[in-house]
């Protein structure tokens, strides 16, 4: 049998907490989405959206 140190209590209370703010986060997008304000991730959008701006930047930066 484990015995758990303070350590270990003190990385699971950690992870519970970031667990709780994920978990609220995903709530508001969840609640953002429904009310028409927000759609979906578009994860291909997003990618392309972030190249674009790292071309951009990579032109400015060019000799």
């Amino acid at each position: 049998m484990a015995y758990q140190t303070s350590a270990d209590v003190d990385e699971l209370e950690r992870r519970q907490q970031s667990l709780q703010r994920l978990q609220a986060m995903v709530c508001e997008a969840e609640a953002e989405i429904a009310a028409g304000r927000v759609g979906p991730f578009n994860a291909e959008e997003t990618m392309h959206a972030v190249q674009s701006r790292i071309d951009k930047h990579l032109h400015r930066d060019a000799p």
